[in-house]
């Protein structure tokens, strides 16, 4: 037996239905903020990697460390980099 789809189910109101759209919109808004985060995180990265071995100083950052960060993956944000609604 196939199942109803939430417009065909007799026990589904339009409040129901409007919640389960809000829900969806509410992913997909985190999930743009989150690839936005990820982009200017990795353009940060790409600046830093510009940047000489006098001016990583400069900021207090060991060279080491700015080539590690410079390595991580677009989508390896940091606990308290991410943005909670």
């Amino acid at each position: 037996m196939l199942s109803k789809t939430c417009v065909e189910s007799p026990h589904c109101t339009k409040k129901h239905r409007t919640f389960r759209h809000r829900l969806c919109f509410d992913y997909v808004r985190r999930a743009f903020r989150y690839l936005d985060l990820c982009y200017d995180i990795n353009r940060e990265r790409q600046m830093l990697a510009k940047l000489s071995d006098s001016g990583l100083r400069d900021i207090g950052v060991h060279p080491a460390d700015a080539d590690a960060e410079c390595r991580r993956s677009f989508f390896d944000v940091s606990a308290d980099r991410r943005k909670t609604d």
